[in-house]
């Protein structure tokens, strides 16, 4: 077996023997003891679903012993130069970081490798409705909300694979697996998952040697067919798969490229007007036709990351908002202190109870003293009379700050913030943790 594989692709590899039209592999059972016998897992292939320029994809139906999965799509390899054995250490090793169960919502996940001396194997989930591209050719040409719900799926996968360090290098509808395909009844629930990590590099790594760059002609991007490979810095094919994602976008919302030839994408000025006028006549709406123009822009370095694409605002609102560990960090048993410095009214306080609450009381103050942080201590006992001859009272535990806009107390961001109370419209949270044991007065009113 090849040595350069790291130890982790080496665990993905599955133990196989051939008998006639079966392949057969041996699985240890994690739920029996080490002197059980194997468990044993029977395929055959059903029919060859696709080919490519390194071999083809068959469909294989599990017979006996399948535990998860009844049918599987095998990608088959043949290695018959030295080019093509770097390209196989480089997709599995692609594949193997990428299955993770982290990033199932997101690609396309590997059940295993096997290899022959000189064929390779890579076992894949099956998807009965097959790629993007197959799908929006044989059927109708996708709405604009359709369309920004796919692509922000696709734009988390790649944004994902670049926060690893990975580059895909050969995005297109034809390498977009479909998951799940809307119903009557919930239009809008596609899922996809990105496939074929075959050309995927991690940046930094070995070259192939060849000059040519990777990728599919009429979805790769200007810097990609104007170089050779050797001549492309590595952070320019993260842009390029940006570029990418733009020719997809405008697939799914055309039924075709934007640009019919490589020479047309090489003369290609960054002059959206014709552009323009094709998605126009498509009924695209304003907002889909900003989001192309900003990710189809002819120089890399004026393409936006994934991460800043994924704010656009033709697809943020479909991805979920992240806690940030500010609110993560508050717990039921912490009570909350706000503060406003827009506040000229002097201390107003609130006290609400808790119905639930038998054994401990909360309480929520709002309070004008810009001078609290610094002895929250000492001030939220003498307001609420609490005094602390028994047990102890921990404050304060955490800051949060709130911007808002001048006059309106509605959170537009937040965020954790030094503190400043000079400026204008900015809340203040403190966390209080309290004890029952501390109170020792009546509560203020």
């Amino acid at each position: 077996m090849d040595s350069s594989l790291s130890d982790l692709v080496h665990d993905y590899q599955l133990t196989t023997r051939y008998e006639g039209a079966y392949t057969i592999h041996y699985h240890r059972d994690p739920d029996a003891p080490p002197s059980a016998p194997h468990r044993q897992e029977r395929w055959k292939k059903v029919r060859t679903l696709g080919h490519g320029g390194q071999g083809d994809v068959i469909l294989q139906t599990c017979t006996d012993g399948g535990r998860s999965f009844a049918n599987r799509a095998v990608k088959r390899i043949w290695l018959e130069s030295e080019n093509s054995k770097r390209y196989y250490r480089r997709e599995l090793e692609s594949i193997v970081k990428f299955s993770h169960e982290k990033y199932a919502q997101y690609f396309v996940k590997s059940l295993g490798w096997y290899a022959t001396s000189n064929k390779l194997y890579i076992a894949m989930e099956y998807f009965p409705d097959g790629d993007l591209y197959a799908y929006i050719r044989d059927h109708r040409r996708l709405t604009d909300d359709e369309c920004s719900h796919i692509t922000s799926q696709l734009l988390s996968g790649v944004a994902v694979m670049h926060e690893a360090g990975f580059a895909h290098r050969d995005v297109k509808p034809q390498n977009i697996l479909v998951s799940k395909i809307p119903q009557d009844l919930a239009p809008n629930s596609w899922w996809v998952k990105l496939a074929d990590f075959g050309i995927s590099k991690k940046l930094g790594a070995e070259t192939t040697g060849t000059t040519l760059a990777p990728g599919t002609p009429l979805y790769m991007a200007p810097e990609l067919l104007q170089y050779n490979s050797q001549s492309i810095l590595a952070e320019n094919y993260f842009k390029a798969d940006i570029w990418a994602i733009g020719i997809t976008a405008f697939f799914i919302l055309t039924k075709s490229v934007p640009f019919r030839s490589q020479l047309a994408i090489l003369h290609y000025t960054g002059n959206l007007e014709d552009l323009a006028t094709i998605l126009v006549s498509f009924q695209v709406t304003e907002n889909a036709q900003n989001f192309v123009a900003e990710i189809l822009k002819r120089q890399p370095w004026d393409r936006p990351d994934a991460e800043r694409v994924k704010q656009h605002t033709w697809i943020r609102h479909w991805l979920p908002e992240i806690p940030t560990p500010a609110a993560l960090s508050r717990q039921p048993s912490i009570s909350s202190c706000r503060s406003s410095v827009q506040d000229s009214t002097g201390v107003t306080t609130e006290i609400s109870t808790l119905a639930s609450q038998t054994v401990s009381q909360r309480w929520t103050g709002n309070f004008h003293d810009l001078d609290i942080l610094p002895k929250t201590r000492d001030q939220v006992q003498n307001m609420y009379n609490i005094t602390s001859r028994v047990g102890e009272m921990e404050i304060p535990i955490a800051e949060t700050q709130w911007i808002t806009e001048k006059q309106n107390h509605r959170p537009a961001s937040m965020g954790n913030l030094i503190r400043n109370p000079q400026n204008p419209g900015i809340w203040r949270d403190v966390n209080i943790l309290q004890k029952l044991r501390g109170w020792g007065g009546q509560k203020a009113t």
